[in-house]
C-alpha cells in the first residue's frame, strides 16, 4: 500500500523493524505523501491500545480498510501533485470515497465528477449509474436535498435497465432518506419497501437492517408507534447477528424513543442507556449526543429537572464537538427553558 515510504532510506527490513519497536516512527502528518496512509497508521494504534476494550473489531478492521484507498505514494512527488495525474476512474473513485469517509464533501464531490465524465465518455453505463449514486450520496449528506434526488434518480433509471440489483438498492435507499427528510412519508415508505425487498432477495443482512430502520422511523414520525416498534426490534436483531454496533444502537435508540413518545418512561432510560454505552464504545459523539437528548427527555417529563439540565448540557457540548452548531444550540435552548421551570418553582 506505501511501499517504501515512510522508511525510503533503509535497505534493511530488519532496520525497520528496530526502529518499530524501539517507538523510533517519521511523522505522518508532516509529510503530504503520508496523507494516504493516515487512516491506516490510526486503524494501528487503535488495534495496539493497551485497553483491549478500545481495540477495534475484527469487522470494523475490515470495514476500515475497505474504503481506504490502495495507493502506492511516489516518494519524489507530494500528494498534490499525484492527484492531477489520475486518469483511473476506478482510482478517482477511490479518491472520492476517501473524502466522504472523512467528510470532506467538496474533494469527494470533486472526485466523483471526474470519474463521471470518464464513464460518460467510454460509455460505461454501469460505471455511470454508480457515480451517479455516490453523487447522491454526496449531496444527501450536505442536505442538499434537490440535487441529491436528481442524481438518484438518474441513477435508478440507468441501475434499474441494467439490472445492477445492489445499487439500485443503495440508490432507491437514498432517495427514501431525502424524502422521510422532506416530510414526504408515503414516497419514503414505497422506496424503503422497494430497498427492503431487493436486499431480501440479495440475503443482504446489513442492507436488510438498514431499510426496516428506515421503515421504523417512518411510521415513528407519523406517530404509528405499534408498526415502528416491529420493524426497530428486526433491524435491532439484523445488526446484533452481524456485529453491526452502529446499527444496534441506532435502532435501540429507536426503540427508546418510541416508548418515551408513549410515556413508558422505565423502558426507555433502559433502552437509551444501552445505546449510550455502545456509541460510547464505538466513539460516536453524535449518537451520544441523541442518546443524552433522549435520556434528559426522560428526566425532564418525570421532573428531574436537575438532571435533564445538566444532559442536556452534555449533549450539546458533543454536537458542539462535531460540527452539529445548530443543534447544541436548540438543545441548549431546552436545557434554558427547564432552568426556567426550575427557577420558577423555587419562587413559588
Amino acid at each position: 500500500m506505501t511501499n517504501a515510504i515512510p522508511f525510503q532510506d533503509v535497505v534493511k527490513d530488519s532496520i525497520v523493524i528496530k526502529r518499530v519497536t524501539q517507538g523510533h516512527l517519521p511523522s505522518i502528518t508532516g509529510d503530504a505523501r503520508m496523507s494516504l496512509m493516515l487512516r491506516l497508521c490510526c486503524l494501528m494504534s487503535e488495534c495496539w491500545s493497551t485497553d483491549p476494550s478500545q481495540r477495534p473489531t475484527a469487522l470494523d478492521c475490515l470495514k476500515s480498510l475497505d474504503w481506504m484507498p490502495m495507493i502506492a505514494p511516489n516518494p519524489g512527488r507530494t500528494t498534490a501533485a499525484m492527484i492531477p495525474a489520475v486518469h483511473s476512474p476506478q482510482l478517482l473513485l477511490k479518491l472520492a470515497e476517501m473524502h466522504l469517509n472523512q467528510n470532506d464533501h467538496a474533494n469527494a464531490s470533486k472526485f466523483y465528477t471526474e470519474a463521471l465524465g470518464i464513464f460518460t465518455h467510454t460509455a460505461d453505463t454501469q460505471g455511470r449509474g454508480r457515480t451517479l449514486e455516490r453523487l447522491g450520496e454526496v449531496h444527501r449528506l450536505q442536505g442538499k436535498a434537490e440535487e441529491a434526488v436528481a442524481f438518484y434518480s438518474d441513477a435508478l433509471e440507468i441501475l434499474t435497465n441494467i439490472d445492477d440489483k445492489t445499487m439500485k438498492a443503495s440508490t432507491l435507499w437514498g432517495l427514501a432518506y431525502v424524502y422521510k427528510t422532506q416530510n414526504k412519508y408515503s414516497e419514503a415508505a414505497s422506496f424503503y419497501s422497494d430497498a427492503l425487498k431487493i436486499h431480501t432477495d440479495l440475503n443482504n443482512s446489513y442492507g436488510k437492517a438498514s431499510a426496516l430502520f428506515g421503515l421504523a422511523e417512518v411510521h415513528r414520525l407519523r406517530k404509528q408507534y405499534s408498526q415502528a416498534v416491529p420493524f426497530y426490534s428486526d433491524a435491532l436483531r439484523i445488526d446484533t447477528d452481524i456485529g453491526d454496533r452502529q446499527g444496534r444502537a441506532s435502532a435501540m435508540w429507536g426503540l427508546a424513543e418510541v416508548h418515551r413518545l408513549q410515556n413508558e418512561y422505565n423502558q426507555a432510560i433502559a433502552i437509551y442507556s444501552d445505546a449510550l454505552q455502545i456509541y460510547t464504545d464505538i466513539g460516536d459523539n453524535r449518537g451520544r449526543g441523541y442518546a443524552l437528548v433522549g435520556l434528559a427527555d426522560v428526566n425532564s417529563s418525570q421532573g428531574r429537572h436537575n438532571d435533564a439540565i445538566d444532559l442536556y448540557e452534555q449533549a450539546a457540548q458533543l454536537f458542539e464537538q462535531v460540527g452539529y452548531a445548530s443543534k447544541a444550540t436548540l438543545i441548549l435552548e431546552r436545557a434554558a427553558d427547564v432552568r426556567r421551570l426550575v427557577e420558577l418553582g423555587a419562587a413559588a
